[in-house]
C-alpha cells in the first residue's frame, strides 16, 4: 500500500510532526510505503531522506488567510490571499504528478489546513483523508480558504480520522448520517509501549513544554503563576521550554513578567531537544491552553512520570476523562481558573513525596495504552483498509 503524507510544516518538534513520525514507522511494519510531501527542504526533510524514505519538497502554504495583525497585513491581504489560492493550485498539479509516477494509492493531510492533496487526490480520482489534529479559528485564529463551510462539506463527505471526540463534533463530523463520508476518532500515538518509569517528587521547578504563542494560555498561565509566586516565601521557577512564532507576543510576556517582580523566577528556554529529561526533573507541568486539540505534550509527560496540572477544557479535558473512566480516579489536578490554578500550584510545592505518586502512575497505566503508537497505527491502517475496500 503506497501513502502520500501531506505536511504543513517541517518543524521536527511540532506534536503533528512528531505524531506523524510514529504513524509511519508503524505503518511500515504493516507494509505501508509512505511518500512525505513537505513545504520545505528544512527541518525533518534531511532526517527521512537518511532513513531512506522518499520525501518531496514542494513550495505551498496552509490553506488559510494572510494574518491581520496591522495597517500592512491588512494592505496586502487580498493580494496574499489570491498568492496563496494559486499557489496552492501549482503546487496540488505538481503532487499530481508525483503521486501518479509513485503509483500512490492514498493520500493523507497531516491537518485539516493543506488542501494541495485533497486537489491532487480529487484530479486522480484516488482516496483522501483530512487528519484533523486543531479546531482552526477556535485555537489558532485560522480561516479556511475559501470559507470554513466549504471545508467541512469537503469533510463530510470524504474521509476523516479525528484526534479527539471534541474536534470530531465541533467540525460537524459525529454525524454524518446520510453522507458519504467516514469519520474516525484515533487518539495520537505518542510513544510505543513503554516500561513503567522512575517516578520522583524531588522536582525543583514547575514546566510549561510548547510554542510560546497566545493559543497555548502562556499569558493566562503567567497570571495564576503570579498569584502563587506571591503567596509563598519561596516560590519555585516556572520554565518555560518552546520556540517563537512571533516575537511580538514574547515581548508582552516578559513585560508582564518584569512589572510583576517575576524575573528571578521565570525563564524561558526556547526550544529544547531534551524535553523528557526537562519533564521527568520537574515537579509538575502546567497545560494552559483554551483550546487544545489532543495535548501532545500532556500525554509525553505523563509517559515520563510527570504530575500534570491541566486547564480543564477541550483536548486536556479529554485527556483526564479518559484517564477517569478507566480507573475510576484522576490522572490529573484540573483547573478552569487562575485563582484555581494558584490554589493548585501551591499545593504541588508544599506537598509530601509521595502525595501525586498514585495519580501518576495511573497517568501513566492510561497513555501507555490508549496513546500508544502501535495502537495508533493499528486504527489507522484498518481505516485505510475500508476506504480502499470500498473502492473495490
Amino acid at each position: 500500500m503506497k501513502v502520500a503524507y501531506i505536511t504543513n510544516s517541517s518543524r521536527n518538534l511540532g506534536g503533528a510532526t512528531k505524531a506523524l513520525l510514529q504513524l509511519i514507522e508503524k505503518l511500515a511494519e504493516k507494509g505501508v510505503e509512505p511518500i512525505i510531501i513537505l513545504p520545505d527542504s528544512n527541518g525533518i526533510y534531511h532526517e527521512l531522506k537518511e532513513k531512506g524514505i522518499k520525501v518531496y519538497a514542494l513550495e505551498y502554504r496552509m490553506n488559510i488567510y494572510p494574518p491581520l495583525r496591522g495597517i500592512k497585513d491588512l494592505l496586502f491581504f487580498i493580494p496574499r490571499s489570491v498568492g496563496r489560492y494559486y499557489l496552492t493550485r501549482k503546487a496540488a498539479s505538481r503532487l499530481a504528478g508525483i503521486l501518479k509516477s509513485n503509483g500512490v494509492q492514498l493520500v493523507h493531510a497531516n491537518t485539516s489546513v493543506e488542501e494541495i492533496g485533497r486537489l491532487a487526490a480529487e484530479h486522480l480520482k484516488i482516496p483522501h483523508v483530512y487528519h484533523v489534529r486543531e479546531y482552526a479559528d477556535k485555537d489558532f485564529g485560522m480561516h479556511y480558504i475559501p470559507s470554513k463551510s466549504y471545508i467541512h462539506a469537503k469533510m463530510r463527505g470524504g474521509n476523516t480520522i479525528c484526534i479527539t471526540k471534541g474536534i470530531q463534533h465541533y467540525h460537524g463530523l459525529d454525524r454524518l448520517r446520510g453522507a458519504k463520508g467516514k469519520s474516525l476518532v484515533v487518539y495520537d500515538g505518542v510513544l510505543p509501549v513503554q516500561d513503567e518509569p522512575q517516578y520522583s517528587d524531588a522536582g525543583t521547578y514547575f514546566l510549561f513544554a510548547g510554542r510560546v504563542e497566545a493559543a497555548k494560555g502562556l499569558d493566562f498561565l503567567l497570571r495564576g503563576y503570579s498569584q502563587y509566586a506571591k503567596s509563598v516565601q519561596s516560590p519555585l521557577p516556572l520554565k518555560i521550554a518552546g520556540g517563537l512564532n512571533r516575537k511580538e507576543y514574547l515581548a508582552e510576556l516578559q513585560d508582564y513578567v518584569r512589572v510583576n517582580g517575576l524575573e528571578q523566577s521565570v525563564e524561558f528556554l526556547g526550544p529544547r531537544s531534551d524535553i523528557f529529561d526537562l519533564m521527568r526533573g520537574a515537579k509538575a507541568i502546567i497545560v494552559a491552553s483554551s483550546f487544545e486539540g489532543f495535548g501532545f505534550c500532556t500525554a509525553e509527560a505523563m509517559f515520563n512520570g510527570c504530575l500534570v496540572i491541566g486547564r480543564d477544557l477541550t483536548g486536556t479535558n479529554e485527556q483526564f476523562d479518559n484517564g477517569l473512566k478507566m480507573h475510576g480516579k484522576e490522572i490529573g489536578l484540573r483547573y478552569k481558573t487562575t485563582d484555581e490554578l494558584a490554589r493548585i500550584l501551591q499545593e504541588v510545592d508544599t506537598s509530601s513525596d509521595d502525595k501525586y505518586l498514585e495519580m501518576k502512575k495511573r497517568a501513566f497505566a492510561t497513555v501507555n495504552t490508549l496513546y500508544t503508537s502501535g495502537h495508533s497505527a493499528q486504527q489507522v491502517y484498518e481505516f485505510y483498509k475500508s476506504i480502499l475496500m470500498g473502492r473495490e
